[in-house]
């Protein structure tokens, strides 16, 4: 039994023996989602049995059978599940060849951070309906005190739904928008105060519109409490601004 451990132990040193671990990036997502972390591994020869996994929860594991000179990519989900800007865990590399006998172990420490966006809620569909019923002359003069309507333009999620031509939606099932004269210069806001729900729904409500956004090349300015912030999606990385909805925490 002695010669069968020497053996093992003896394998295991020269399986591991030049193997090369590094981390790549981190993978953010949206909540309910796990994010990933993507590691890069490469060795002289030939490696064989390596598991990647977080330190203290060996349900989130990443295995790799064989490893060569060439860069082999492992992806490891991480234990995060909700809104949240979280640090990464330590992670454990470790390989049981040749008979699973003994364990050869490594741990990967690093500073990085992970995010968990909220998870997107289309903020106009559960107010579809009573919106709707909104359409008549006293609130078309509320729409930012003009009078003069211009046409109608398709509509998108940051226009409001005040601004919608029910009358239009009724005949053709086509959502299009109102703009009226003094509508044609005005910078689209997302303000966290003018949502409506919980926390967590109008943060939810901010990442579907900031998306749409994107999409639609419309620049914004996105307000979290105190917090202004003037986007060009042109230019700046949508990414910080869905990172800022991971890290937000509402004053009470």
């Amino acid at each position: 039994m002695f010669i069968v451990l020497l053996i093992s132990l003896l394998a295991g040193y020269s399986n591991i023996k030049g193997l090369t671990v590094s981390m790549l990036n981190t993978i953010p997502t949206y909540a309910a989602q796990s994010p990933h972390m993507i590691f890069n591994l490469t060795t002289d020869s030939t490696c064989q049995g390596v598991t990647l996994s977080y330190a203290y929860d060996k349900r989130y594991n990443s295995d790799c059978e064989n490893i060569d000179e060439k860069i082999t990519e492992l992806n490891l989900p991480l234990p995060f599940k909700n809104r949240g800007f979280y640090s990464l865990p330590r992670v454990k590399i470790a390989s049981h060849f040749p008979f699973g006998l003994i364990t050869a172990w490594s741990y990967i420490d690093t500073q990085e951070c992970v995010a968990i966006y909220p998870k997107k809620i289309n903020p106009f569909n559960n107010e579809l309906n009573t919106m709707q019923a909104s359409e008549n002359t006293d609130f078309k003069n509320q729409l930012l005190g003009s009078d003069d309507f211009n046409q109608l333009i398709k509509h998108s999620p940051e226009m409001g739904l005040q601004r919608i031509s029910w009358r239009h939606y009724a005949k053709t099932q086509s959502l299009m928008a109102k703009q009226f004269i003094d509508n044609e210069s005005i910078h689209t806001v997302f303000d966290f105060n003018q949502m409506q729900g919980s926390s967590e729904q109008r943060l939810s409500k901010l990442c579907f519109l900031i998306n749409d956004a994107y999409e639609s090349n419309i620049n914004f300015t996105l307000k979290l409490g105190v917090k202004a912030v003037c986007v060009d999606t042109r230019l700046d990385e949508k990414s910080r601004f869905l990172t800022m909805l991971s890290q937000f925490e509402e004053n009470v």
